[in-house]
């Protein structure tokens, strides 16, 4: 009873956000099963049931961002009329709307006290998830019934995990930066152990991507540190920043022959091609071939994939996505709805708390999206929307 007596709204907002990234990880990115979309929209519903009853809000979204999300949101609806699919459009475009409404939920209704239990929940998400991907890399024939496309096991490429990874990474450093062992010793040997826990998964997960972007934010937030007060800790973590790059050549510039590696899975994730030779060279040259056909207004929210096919010059050289966001979102919305959409970014961007772990969580995601399609996975677009809306300057 005393339990349910500390119970609060926020503690019910937050389970329900851990409920749906850890549901939403295992229904995969929603290409398969639409269940992750009524999931979301009864996600967003609860929430708004939940703030109309018993939150108060903080403050209201600015006329300049609210009128960008009108704008973006009328130009997605309209260019999903006149796509080459309607259907994959109008999904996508349905899910910009979910995105807006979480977006705004943790803008107008976000305080100091939620930015830290966001933090709680991306901690227990990230560990939940590792304990799940380890589990079905451990026991593979439980992986079959997950869709092709997830964030646990690695059907294509790499270990998707990553992408969650590389978000909670930035929480991991600062911990151990700002701790002192002297002053708290046990919470200061949790965030080692939580530390080397994100760490070693990203770098299990052979995301060569993930692993040179978490090795250089390690440097250079350690280097920074060390100007202020060097301790055997900065030089600890500089050398993990070095194994991380290090491990990145290893995977770059080496190739692993598949006959040495007994076990079938860790053979598809070492047996990496080189970089000249890596698939994303021809998804940039497909999306660059769809800008030249329709530079201005593009071919419509979601349907790369139809792009991809167009243009590839052999079979089964297509994707669904083109691993970079930003070319990817300039084929679909054209140069047009492309500079709405970074004219969005920009403007919250340059209100945003930038000091904050939280922020370089979604700079650090933003940036792997430029080689990877994390931002195509549907949880993984919402946490960095809702970092966004919590790190908006107050």
């Amino acid at each position: 009873m005393k339990f349910l007596q500390s119970v609060t709204v926020d503690h019910i907002v937050f389970g329900i956000l851990s409920c749906f990234f850890i549901i939403g990880t295992l229904l995969g990115d929603g290409k398969q099963p639409i269940i992750i979309d009524a999931v979301t929209s009864v996600v967003v519903i609860s929430l708004y049931i939940l703030s109309s009853q018993y939150l108060h809000k903080e403050r209201q979204l600015p006329q300049s961002i609210s009128l960008l999300w009108i704008i973006n949101i009328g130009y997605w609806i309209l260019r999903s009329i006149f796509s080459d699919s309607i259907a994959y459009s109008i999904t996508t475009s349905m899910r910009f709307i979910m995105t807006y409404l979480i977006f705004t939920f943790f803008y107008e209704y976000g305080t100091r006290s939620h930015q830290r239990y966001f933090v709680i929940t991306l901690i227990f998400f990230s560990l939940t998830a590792s304990m799940f991907s380890l589990f079905f890399l451990l026991f593979p024939r439980y992986a079959l019934n997950l869709p092709s496309m997830n964030l646990l096991y690695p059907y294509y490429g790499h270990n998707h995990l990553s992408n969650i990874l590389i978000i909670v990474y930035p929480i991991t450093l600062t911990l151990i930066l700002q701790m002192s062992y002297n002053i708290h010793k046990i919470r200061y040997i949790g965030a080692i152990g939580y530390f080397l826990f994100v760490f070693s998964f990203i770098i299990l997960s052979l995301s060569r991507g993930a692993i040179v972007i978490v090795g250089l934010y390690t440097m250079l937030c350690t280097g920074l540190y060390i100007q202020r007060n060097a301790e055997i800790k900065h030089i600890v973590l500089l050398f993990i920043g070095c194994f991380g790059i290090i491990s990145f050549f290893l995977f770059s510039l080496f190739t692993v022959y598949q006959q040495k590696i007994p076990v079938p899975i860790l053979q598809q994730q070492l047996q990496k091609p080189k970089l000249i030779e890596d698939g994303r060279l021809r998804y940039w040259q497909q999306a660059l071939d769809g800008i030249k056909e329709r530079p201005l207004f593009g071919s419509g929210p979601g349907t790369f994939y139809l792009i991809s096919k167009r243009y590839q010059h052999a079979p089964n050289n297509y994707s669904w996505f083109a691993h970079n966001s930003m070319l990817q979102w300039i084929v679909e919305l054209g140069i047009i709805g492309s500079l709405l959409l970074f004219t969005l970014f920009g403007t919250m961007i340059a209100k945003m708390n930038l000091s904050h772990p939280l922020a370089h969580g979604a700079f650090l995601a933003f940036l792997n999206s430029l080689f990877d399609y994390n931002l195509d996975f549907l949880i993984i677009w919402i946490i960095v929307w809702i970092i966004l809306g919590l790190s908006i300057k107050r």
